[in-house]
């Protein structure tokens, strides 16, 4: 089933959700949001979800100009008053943002901030439309450690660790920052070219203050990474229409995009269907304009942007889909064989590294780790001898016993 015809059966509560996440609409859009308002809406559904796909802000500011007869009182006013929250909310960490980068500016570290008030500024021109409760910031791998470390001595504590990412709290104020050292799992691998994309940074203005973040070009690749990224662990963390708005916003905010650097760009770090899947998605869905695509691409279109518009609405669609698992997602996605098979070696070469059991086996001195490395490929043959040889006698004994 295409995109196109699984929105045809969408509930008229997630069509009107897709007429609204946008700042701008046509008037054949206006026109059909006025039509689905006057339908027997279930208003509690459309709320919740808006919430859940981070659309907030959007679908106040679309519903507002409509007769308040037409919409039930008390859900426009729990619209209003978030819509008015957020806003404050997300002043207050644009705030924070510029106080968090002057602190590691003075330790020498660079950091480029993204997602949260930098594509609220960059994509939607406007703070106050983009729903977000956290701030994001990516430094170079080697500062990684360094930049937790400072976090942690001015007030921040751990909330989890990724590996490729960390979040921090601060305790005073509630202020949650995620600190990345790369944009993606190592399960899922993307190696962007930080030391080029540093040298295309754009300023921009925030109230009286002022950030540096990746250029237009740049910010669509990340986000079409992402969103793969989300589409790839779903499970783990649901694919929000915000992300689709995002793409949608930076393309319309910027009509002059270098399309050739981003085809060439994503060509060469491996995330070519992800642009491809991206673009397709965000025209199909908000009809925004793309540049036209070669032909061969097409095939590579069709699955995986079915899969992430079901996962998308999988929460609450009445189509009965088969949605890729992690594995196929991941091997579908990825063009170039080594970004296919990362993973098997990355997983590969995490099962190498010693363990305890390694080192109950033989007690060695610290200045002999390394002979523990030799020791784990013997035990694991050993552990895995011993279970081939568990099964095949339980397959022996009870062929015999039918026999």
């Amino acid at each position: 089933m295409t995109i196109k015809q699984s929105m045809i059966k969408i509930r008229p509560e997630d069509e009107l959700l897709f007429c609204c996440a946008r700042t701008k609409t046509s008037e054949e859009v206006g026109d059909r949001i006025k039509v689905l308002v006057r339908r027997n809406l279930d208003w509690n559904y459309l709320v919740k979800s808006a919430f859940h796909h981070k659309v907030v802000p959007l679908l106040y500011k679309n519903l507002r100009p409509i007769s308040p007869s037409t919409i039930p009182e008390q859900y426009l006013n729990e619209l209003q008053k978030y819509y008015e929250f957020n806003a404050k909310r997300n002043l207050f960490l644009a705030v924070e943002l510029i106080k968090l980068l002057r602190l590691l500016e003075a330790k020498k570290i660079f950091a480029i901030p993204y997602k949260g008030p930098a594509i609220a500024i960059l994509a939607y021109r406007n703070i106050s439309l983009r729903q977000f409760s956290d701030l994001d910031v990516l430094v170079h791998p080697d500062d990684y450690l360094k930049t937790m470390n400072l976090f942690l001595e001015n007030g921040y504590r751990l909330k989890a660790e990724y590996g490729w990412e960390c979040s921090l709290i601060d305790a005073n104020y509630g202020v949650c920052v995620d600190l990345h050292r790369g944009i993606t799992p190592e399960q899922f691998p993307v190696f962007l070219d930080f030391q080029a994309m540093k040298q295309r940074l754009g300023i921009l203005q925030i109230g009286a203050g002022e950030i540096m973040t990746f250029c237009p070009e740049d910010m669509l690749i990340i986000l079409c990474v992402q969103l793969a990224k989300d589409g790839w662990g779903y499970r783990y963390n649901p694919i929000c229409l915000s992300k689709l708005c995002d793409l949608s916003e930076l393309i319309q905010t910027h009509p002059n995009m270098n399309w050739q650097r981003v085809f060439k760009d994503t060509k060469k770090i491996g995330c070519w269907r992800m642009l491809l899947v991206s673009l397709s998605l965000i025209h199909v869905i908000f009809g925004t304009p793309i540049p036209k695509l070669p032909p061969r691409s097409l095939k590579y279109l069709g699955d995986l942007s079915d899969d992430i518009y079901n996962k998308l609405i999988h929460q609450t669609s009445i189509n009965n889909v088969e949605l890729l698992s992690m594995e196929k997602f991941h091997f579908k996605i990825r063009e170039r064989w080594w970004d296919k098979l990362y993973p098997y070696y990355s997983d590969f070469k995490q099962r190498l590294i010693p363990n305890e059991r390694d080192r109950a086996l033989i007690s060695l001195p610290e200045s002999l780790d390394v002979i523990y490395y030799a020791i784990r490929p013997i035990r694991l043959m050993i552990d895995y001898g011993q279970l081939a040889l568990k099964i095949v006698k339980e397959k022996f004994f009870t062929w015999k016993r039918q026999c």
